[in-house]
């Protein structure tokens, strides 16, 4: 097998760029805090390790050949970040009222629903399932360490899925900490409103990102 080293640092250098994950679960740390991003980091890993078992067995190929497939999939990502978009908002609209309501006499909106762990979980997975980070790098980068006279080479790929998801799992722990860090300097309800609007904002920003890279 080649270098190991090579592959972590490769590995580490391509976590390193943000992408929708690394938002999402920044964005999400900000405005629901550090309980609601450690369910999230368990799914996004949970997400990264089904998209690797996929492309260890081969699986990813076959959807990587099939154009159908592959537009499926893009646009159930881009689905879903629309989603996540119009839900931040809507959270933010909700935190601004329970700011503004005392002494206005209005009933306002409800206060911003908290979701439970198991969601903060299943959002993180779906992120990751969908995400095209992932599978860029399980079909691109990752075959380049395989030795193919080392066998069996399932396992191979199945011990370079585990790194990958080591590597990515400690960077999300470090988005966690430095973005709870800041959500308790910026604590307050006009702030959460703002960071609501930010994560609706950056969730957009990226579905229309995939948008542009569907048509390019």
């Amino acid at each position: 097998m080649p270098s190991l080293q090579a592959y972590v640092v490769t590995t580490f250098v391509f976590e390193f760029v943000p992408g929708p994950s690394t938002a999402y679960l920044a964005a999400l740390t900000l405005t629901r805090g550090r309980e609601a991003g450690v369910a999230a980091i368990l799914g996004l890993t949970l997400g990264q390790a089904l998209v690797g078992v996929l492309a260890a067995t081969g699986l990813a190929a076959l959807i990587d050949r099939n154009p159908v497939a592959l537009d499926v999939l893009s646009w159930a990502g881009v689905v879903f970040l629309l989603w996540l978009a119009v839900r931040a908002w809507r959270d933010g609209q909700r935190a601004g009222a329970v700011e503004t309501r005392p002494g206005e006499g209005g009933e306002g909106l409800p206060p911003v629903p908290r979701l439970s762990a198991r969601q903060h979980f299943a959002d993180g997975v779906l992120a990751n399932a969908l995400n095209p980070k992932a599978a860029v790098f399980y079909l691109a980068v990752m075959p380049t360490f395989i030795d193919r006279a080392w066998h069996p080479l399932v396992v191979q790929n199945l011990v370079l899925v585990v790194i990958y998801l080591g590597v990515a799992a400690l960077l999300h722990l470090s988005v966690l900490i430095f973005a709870s860090q800041i959500g308790r300097v910026m604590g307050g309800r006009h702030a959460e409103r703002k960071m609501h609007r930010l994560m609706a904002l950056c969730m957009l920003a990226i579905a229309l990102w995939f948008l542009w890279k569907m048509q390019s």
